[in-house]
C-alpha cells in the first residue's frame, strides 16, 4: 500500500483553548489539563498557532478519561457558543438564512480545524449534514459527539430555536453500557434517538430558509468578515491535489459509490489527465489513493463490528467476495482475520 502523501491536518489553537477552558470549568486540575496538551500548552492563547489533529485528539481522549468519559464529548459540544468561533461566528451571524450560514461554515471550516469536516448535501425535500473525518481510522467517539452536539446548539443560537432532526447517525454505537449512556444523552439533547451509521444529521430542506437572528448584517461589515476569513484560509499551508482528491473520494465512497478518475476530476473541476499528472507530481496515483481511502473506511467500520457484507455494500462492491479479495490486497489479510487481530487494540 502506498504511504500517505497528505499534509498532516491541524486544528487552530483557539479550538484547543476552548477545550482547555471547558475542562477547567468542569473542575479538572488546570495543571493536568495543560499537561494533556504537552508541548503545545504554552501556545494555546496564540490565535495563529496550529496543533496537529493527532495531538489534539490525544488531549481530547485524555481529558475525557479524567472526566465523565461517556458523556464528555456531548457535554463539551453542548457548551459551544457562536462567540467561541471568533470571527467565523460573526460570519455565521451575518448570514441571512441558515442555509447561507451553513455554506459559509463549510467554506471556512479549515481555518477552525481539519479533523472533522461538515458537508451539507440536499436531495429533494431532505438535507443532510455529514461529518467527515479527515482520517476515518483515527476518528474517535468523543470528537464526533462533540461536533454533533455543537452543530445542534449553534444552529439553535443562530435561528432562535432548535432544529427538528429527522434522523441522527453515529458510527460507534455498539450496545455496550457506555454506548447506551451516550445514546440516551444524545437523544435527550437532540430530541432524536441516534442510529448506527456514518456520522450525520438529517433534517427538512425547508429549514435552510429559516432566518438567522438577528437577520443578517450590514453588507460592508459582512464583506469585511468574509475577507478576513479568506485571509486566514490563505495563511494556512496549501492543500495538495491528493488531499482534495482524497476528500472527494471520501464523499463519494460514503454514498456507496465506486468513483472513477473522471468522477473525481469532475468534482475538482479538472480534466482526468491533469488530475493524474498532479497526483504523480505529489508522488501519488489515483488507484493507490482510492485504495487507501477504501482501506481506511473499511478498517474503521470493521473495528466497530460491521460485517464483511455490510462493509462491502458501503464501499460499493457488488459482491462480498470481491471486497474480501480487495481488502486482502490492501491490508495483507482477509477482513474477518484482520478484525479478529485488531480487536485486542480497540
Amino acid at each position: 500500500m502506498t504511504q500517505r502523501a497528505f499534509r498532516s491536518p491541524t486544528v487552530s489553537a483557539g479550538l484547543a483553548h476552548g477545550l482547555q477552558q471547558y475542562a477547567v470549568a468542569i473542575g479538572q486540575s488546570p495543571a493536568q489539563v495543560l499537561a494533556a496538551f504537552g508541548r503545545h500548552a504554552r501556545y494555546l492563547s496564540e490565535p495563529d498557532y496550529r496543533i496537529p489533529c493527532a495531538d489534539y485528539d490525544r488531549a481530547f481522549v485524555q481529558l475525557a478519561a479524567q472526566g465523565d468519559e461517556a458523556l464528555f464529548g456531548l457535554q463539551f459540544g453542548a457548551a459551544s457558543r457562536l462567540a467561541d468561533l471568533g470571527v467565523l461566528g460573526f460570519v455565521l451571524l451575518s448570514s441571512a438564512t441558515l442555509g447561507e450560514a451553513l455554506r459559509a461554515y463549510q467554506q471556512y471550516q479549515r481555518a477552525l480545524g481539519e479533523t472533522l469536516q461538515l458537508d451539507l448535501q440536499v436531495q429533494g425535500a431532505q438535507a443532510r449534514l455529514n461529518l467527515l473525518p479527515v482520517d476515518p481510522s483515527a476518528a474517535q467517539p468523543h470528537r464526533i459527539e462533540a461536533m454533533v452536539a455543537a452543530v445542534h446548539v449553534l444552529i439553535a443560537e443562530l435561528c432562535g430555536r432548535a432544529l427538528t432532526w429527522q434522523a441522527v447517525y453515529l458510527p460507534h454505537l455498539d450496545g455496550s453500557a457506555l454506548s447506551a449512556r451516550r445514546t440516551q444523552a444524545a437523544a435527550r439533547l437532540l430530541g432524536c434517538a441516534p442510529q448506527v451509521g456514518a456520522a450525520a444529521l438529517v433534517f427538512a430542506a425547508t429549514a435552510l430558509d429559516q432566518a438567522v437572528r438577528p437577520s443578517g448584517a450590514d453588507a460592508s461589515l459582512a464583506a469585511a468578515l468574509h475577507a478576513h476569513m479568506q485571509r486566514r484560509l490563505q495563511a494556512l499551508p496549501s492543500e495538495g491535489v491528493a488531499t482534495r482528491a482524497g476528500a472527494a473520494l471520501r464523499r463519494r465512497i460514503k454514498h456507496c459509490e465506486q468513483p472513477s478518475l473522471g468522477d473525481i476530476a469532475s468534482d475538482l473541476a479538472m480534466s482526468p489527465r491533469a488530475l493524474q499528472a498532479q497526483l504523480q507530481a505529489e508522488g501519488q496515483s489515483f488507484r493507490a489513493l482510492a485504495d487507501l481511502i477504501r482501506q481506511e473506511t473499511a478498517e474503521f467500520f470493521l473495528r466497530r463490528g460491521a460485517t464483511t457484507r455490510e462493509v462491502a455494500t458501503l464501499l460499493g462492491f457488488s459482491e462480498e467476495a470481491a471486497f474480501s479479495r480487495a481488502f486482502k490486497r490492501w491490508a495483507g489479510l482477509p477482513p474477518d482475520t484482520w478484525r479478529r487481530q485488531a480487536a485486542p487494540a480497540q
